[in-house]
């Protein structure tokens, strides 16, 4: 159980950019120049012709006047490679802000005047040169711009097994598969005359005020035929710059109006391939390429294999070329400079090349080029001289037998499949994720045909679109459009019509459904087990979809993306009892280092976890881990994924000097793997947030974090909902760590997400939603993550779970704000919900009724809270073994509750009961044991045993002080109680210093209003009062009542406690009326409260007695003391401090009016207790 917390692409400002102006753009290139000049006038003509040379050398070119901007823009962008040209009027602090940001390649100064900056050179590296002349800026330009694509082109390394077979097939690089395919579809399709014209327009479109460029498209649109694609291509970087970058980036739409020139060239580049035997007279055996590889690649390099060059390949003749290329690229870090030797001389390669020589604009460069998706093996590699960074690297290229190759070729065309290209290039956009694109080929493709079982494949594959674009409704129309048509075709039992009923059960996992999701399963089982073996593979994917624990949509990528039924309704042991049915069948079916082996044990696993048999958890844990190291790798995703549940594990036991080994191993994974694009590293991220909320920051490093949001937002739609939902959970590792107001941020993410996901209608709708309204309109943060949920509900169908979740997460920001009853009311929708689709005894009531229960407590509705706690701790002592350690924090919440309802007995029973579990399972340093610290204190310091409850608080301070963030509201709660102890032990400075702990805390991370800053700053003043401060006493009680009269209901209990503190203050100034005043508002309230304020009721009557012996009012005084006593010696223990306090003020009450014998029977009762107290002025009833 654990309450939800509350659940960021920067954008650079508004310029001028030339060359680029759509944000398309922007997004894919990763190399830019920017020219600052302050003095830039571009209807000047000198600067129009700078500008234009400038953009002959390179297509982008950002124009900035203001240094402002172009400081924020280099923060801010995105760019790998970034080269400057400034006018040498900027000023010096300029560079020196900006002059050590990594993706600053160089600074190029342009002068109208020859200027010696040597000195400049000198204190700053990245200062290139100074010209007068614009050309040979551009000339350095175009190096640069070439190095960086030379150093960029996409490559896939895929290595191989001892016996030479390929290793992991299933897992082969994406880029390797996709480009591929690509090729082959591309080449299949025909293409018409006015693709020329649209590709025309398209380009047009992005060039817009790129005058150089602009030319360039108006000559191509009317000069171009395919066989000029290789003058073209050669053309100074016009084309083949952007061509190689949208096929390293897969831009799909950018490709696919391009697609007619890719293929031209290919068939050029083939038509012409006969040629390479003999260049010039001369033959050619070896060619050349300098580039820089990352060192992640490098490693995989150096195991052998194949290496597939996924773009169209640029090598040259001349050694020396390529050698300064390669010299060239170890300016940047993390790269190894690699010269490729290309044996071309000895095979038929089954990859054409051409000579292009004095076709190129860069003809001394003597240039071979390969066309795109060139494969090579992996022959030497040998390291150049002593240097470690640079090596040469022999390949040969594979030929048309080349059995590995053609293994592969296999692999990836049974990827995609169809009928037609367009069949297949939809399929192929698909699997990239452009859902879109493949729906608009979809639809075209099913007006021209009305053959039944043409359209009852579309139908699929458009349902499956619809699943993945999250339109679950019209996905549902889609398959019983598929399924009445396999109905028709297929006879009853015939395997294919499982596949109908699978999907639906899907979709209906994904609506919350889970009952038709059951019942679709079994439909679809009862098929399989009736038509296959008992160990088929399908079969095994069927119990994998009827057990499955996880419903993110990532977490089951090798179980087809299947959902999480039998979990999801909360039936653990069913679920449990199929992973072990689909095991029994794997561990016959594969072999004993299969990662679907591995996968089961992960399942088995995570439910023993859930169940809290934490041995068997580790037992198949590390069965999984075994599994992914030898099969996949030590430093495989796989892996990263076993680590982080094994850690979460030693999490909840609480063993965190194991959760910090653990996570480092992770961490070193992941830093490993972040760059690659499997969108399971955004789940994996997310999962490892059930880790110490201290974990991330020891690190101080959240690049991986942002690497897998990166990859999210690549892969998905920008409106997807899963955004939405992603962004919620990173939130939630923000809330964890107590950082509100960067949840907050991802709310608002999650709110556009969601407006772009239902169109300005939808948007605009929910704006009259009744639920917001008498809204404070300066609450700015929040009314932003209210109208996220507004929208959000638009697009939910009701009773759906997700939609249930987000109500009681914006519950939770209400109760974290202190807005009680608007929390409340979210909380009750959220229960509305799953009362309608979940059994009465699921999990998920637990959280919501515990979560209700802390906001009837932070109330003060003490017996309210109870009911709640007690129904969430009856579902969970049913749901979990009576020992499970997730047990401990409910008792530890009835426990505190009783504590404030000063119920010692009855709190002391449930501290006893998580005190047995702790016991049995030793927590070391879980949360759930410093909670439990805390209430024993509490309890202790209750009955006046004060140095028992420092024992504890100290004890629960050290665990947080290790596993929290030093900024988390927990710890703040932490200082407050020490401080309270303190406090009660006379010890007030010491009191004050733990309280300004806690209120540097809050006024960090809680919002100016929230209840807990009334808390302290009525801390605070107690301490002032009790040192006699009363100016400063009053001043925080005051800061304290704004609070709470704003945020509290009129008879909460804590305002009770703060008018007896003001009214304290008033005493000890002599103000008595006012002191009278404020007594008697606490006491109206108290009265209202009863039973719950029977010991705080008594305190009343001792503090209005204590003014009226001041006043001169003895009788007055002593009836409100007997008052005060009678209530105390039913309440409290016989030696409890207090009641030393009570005698002694009764007794000099009868003092004062000359009644000796009775004033000395109370002062007598009153000793003994006071010679045992620590310390023994305790003033504990002037102010409570």
């Amino acid at each position: 159980m654990r309450q939800q917390q509350p659940m960021y692409r920067n954008s650079m400002p508004t310029i001028g950019l030339i060359g680029t102006m759509q944000p398309r753009c922007l997004m894919y290139e990763k190399y830019l120049t920017i020219w600052l000049d302050e003095n830039m006038n571009l209807t000047n003509d000198d600067y129009k012709y700078l500008l234009m040379q400038l953009q002959t050398a390179t297509n982008d070119v950002c124009i900035l006047k203001q240094c402002d901007d172009l400081i924020h823009s280099l923060k801010e962008t995105k760019a790998q490679k970034i080269c400057l040209v400034l006018s040498d009027t900027i000023n010096e602090s300029v560079i020196t802000s900006i002059h050590d940001l990594p993706h600053l390649h160089s600074i190029h100064v342009f002068s109208k005047e020859v200027h010696d900056q040597n000195d400049w050179r000198k204190k700053w590296t990245k200062i290139k040169e100074a010209y007068t002349d614009i050309g040979k800026i551009c000339q350095a330009l175009k190096l640069i711009n070439k190095q960086f694509n030379q150093d960029n082109i996409s490559t896939s390394i895929i290595n191989m097994n001892e016996d030479g077979s390929s290793k992991n097939l299933d897992q082969l690089d994406p880029s390797f598969m996709y480009t591929g395919l690509l090729k082959e579809i591309l080449l299949e399709i025909e293409y018409k005359k006015n693709d020329i014209t649209e590709f025309a327009r398209f380009w047009h479109a992005e060039y817009i005020g790129n005058k150089s460029i602009e030319e360039n498209i108006a000559e191509f649109e009317h000069a171009y035929s395919p066989e000029s694609s290789i003058v073209w291509y050669t053309k100074g970087g016009f084309i083949s710059d952007k061509l190689n970058l949208y096929l390293r980036t897969m831009d799909v739409e950018a490709i696919m109006k391009m697609s007619f020139f890719l293929c031209d060239l290919h068939r050029q580049i083939q038509k012409s391939y006969s040629e390479h035997i003999n260049f010039n007279g001369t033959e050619v055996s070896v060619v050349y390429r300098g580039q820089g590889l990352s060192t992640y690649d490098f490693n995989k390099l150096i195991k052998g294999g194949l290496i597939s060059f996924n773009n169209f390949l640029s090598t040259s003749t001349n050694k020396d070329v390529a050698y300064l290329f390669m010299e060239s690229s170890l300016g940047n870090p993390g790269t190894v400079g690699i010269l490729f030797k290309i044996l071309i001389g000895s095979t038929i390669s089954s990859t054409p090349f051409i000579y292009i020589g004095e076709r190129s604009d860069y003809n001394q460069e003597e240039e071979i080029l390969f066309t795109m998706h060139s494969v090579f093996r992996i022959d030497k590699i040998k390291k150049y001289d002593s240097d470690d960074r640079l090596y040469e690297v022999t390949l040969i290229p594979t030929t048309g037998d080349d059995k590995q190759l053609r293994e592969l070729t296999d692999i990836v065309r049974k990827e995609v499949s169809g009928s037609t290209g367009w069949h297949r290039l939809a399929r192929l956009l698909s699997k990239i994720n452009q859902y879109d694109k493949a729906e608009k080929i979809y639809t075209t493709l099913l007006e021209q045909t009305s053959e039944n079982n043409s359209r009852r494949q579309i139908y699929h594959q458009i349902a499956f679109l619809k699943a993945n674009q999250a339109k679950y409704q019209k996905a549902l129309e889609f398959h019983k459009n598929y399924l009445k048509y396999s109905e028709n075709y297929l006879h009853q039992n015939y395997p294919d019509l499982a596949i109908p009923y699978n999907n639906m059960a899907t979709v209906y996992q994904d609506l919350g459904e889970y009952s038709k999701a059951l019942e679709f399963y079994e439909k679809s089982l009862l098929i399989m087990e009736k038509v296959l073996p008992p160990y088929h593979r399908d079969l095994i994917t069927i119990y994998n979809n009827i057990a499955l624990t996880s419903i993110h949509p990532y977490i089951a990528v090798s179980f087809n993306n299947l959902a999480a039924v039998y979990e999801a309704m909360g039936n653990f042991s069913k679920a449990l009892e199929y992973y072990k049915e689909s095991l029994q069948i794997r561990e016959k079916a594969l072999p004993s280092t299969h990662p679907d082996l591995a996968s089961s044990y992960t399942n088995i696993a995570a439910m023993h976890n859930t169940m809290g048999n934490y041995s068997k958890a580790f037992e198949f844990y590390e069965k999984s881990l075994d599994i992914t190291t030898r099969a996949l790798s030590e430093y495989h995703l796989d892996s990263a994924i076993v680590y982080n549940n094994i850690g979460t594990v030693y999490s909840q036991i609480g063993e965190y000097r194991k959760v910090d080994a653990i996570f480092k191993k992770f961490y070193e994974i992941m830093k490993k793997v972040a760059n690659q694009n499997d969108p399971r590293i955004a789940t994996v991220d997310s999962s490892s947030y059930s880790l110490p909320e201290k974990m991330p920051e020891n690190f101080k490093d959240f690049e991986l974090f942002e690497k897998s949001l990166e990859v999210q937002e690549s892969d998905l739609p920008q409106n997807h909902p899963t955004l939405a939902i992603l962004y919620h959970n990173l939130g939630t590792m923000y809330g964890k760590m107590g950082k509100y107001s960067q949840a907050i941020e991802l709310y608002k993410k999650s709110k556009s997400v969601m407006e772009n996901f239902l169109g300005p209608e939808g948007s605009n709708s929910s704006t009259s939603y009744d639920d917001f309204d008498r809204i404070n309109e300066n609450n700015d943060q929040y009314l932003e993550v209210q109208n996220s949920f507004k929208n959000l509900e638009k697009c939910m169908v009701p009773n759906n779970l997700p939609l249930a979740s987000f109500y009681r997460n914006i519950g939770a920001v209400y109760y974290h704000k202190g807005e009680l009853w608007k929390a409340l009311k979210f909380y009750e929708k959220s229960l509305a919900i799953k009362k309608a689709v979940l059994p009465s005894d699921h999990s998920d009531f637990a959280t919501l009724y515990n979560n209700i229960g802390l906001l009837y407590d932070e109330k003060g509705e003490y017996q309210q809270a109870i009911e709640y706690y007690e129904e969430s701790l009856k579902i969970m002592e049913k749901a979990l073994p009576s020992h499970h350690p997730d047990l401990i924090s409910y008792y530890n919440n009835i426990c505190a509750v009783y504590i404030k309802s000063n119920e010692n007995i009855k709190a002391l029973e449930y501290y006893k009961k998580s005190e047995e579990i702790q016991e049995k399972i030793p927590l070391r340093d879980h949360p759930n044991l410093a909670a439990s610290y805390n209430n024993i204190a509490l309890i202790h310091n209750n009955v006046g045993e004060y140095s028992k409850a420092i024992e504890f608080f100290e004890k629960a301070l050290k665990i947080r002080q290790t596993s929290l963030s030093p900024n988390h509201p927990d710890l703040a709660t932490c200082y407050n109680n020490m401080g309270l102890i303190y406090n009660n032990m006379a010890q007030y400075k010491r009191a004050s210093e733990f309280y300004e702990k806690a209120l540097e805390i809050m006024e960090n991370v809680l919002p100016p209003d929230h209840p807990d800053l009334s808390k302290t700053f009525s801390n605070i003043g107690l301490v002032y009062l009790k040192m006699g401060d009363y100016s400063n006493a009053l001043q925080f009680y005051n800061k304290s009542l704004i609070i709470m009269e704003k945020t509290l209901p009129q008879n909460h209990p804590n305002l009770a406690t703060i008018y007896n503190n003001i009214a304290g203050v008033y005493s000890n100034t002599n103000e008595y009326c006012k002191a009278l005043e404020f007594y008697n508002k606490s006491l109206e309230i108290r009265q209202r409260n009863l039973p719950a304020s029977l010991f705080h009721l008594s305190t009343s009557y001792n503090n209005i007695g204590l003014v009226h012996k001041k006043m001169g009012a003895y009788y007055e005084a002593l009836k409100s003391y007997q008052v005060s006593l009678e209530v105390m010696e039913k309440a409290l223990s016989p030696n409890h401090p207090t009641l030393a306090t009570l005698y002694n003020n009764i007794g000099s009450v009868y003092n004062d009016i000359g009644e000796y014998q009775k004033a000395l029977r109370f002062y007598q009762r009153s000793l003994p207790i006071t010679e045992n107290m620590i310390p023994p002025n305790d003033q504990l009833l002037i102010t409570c």
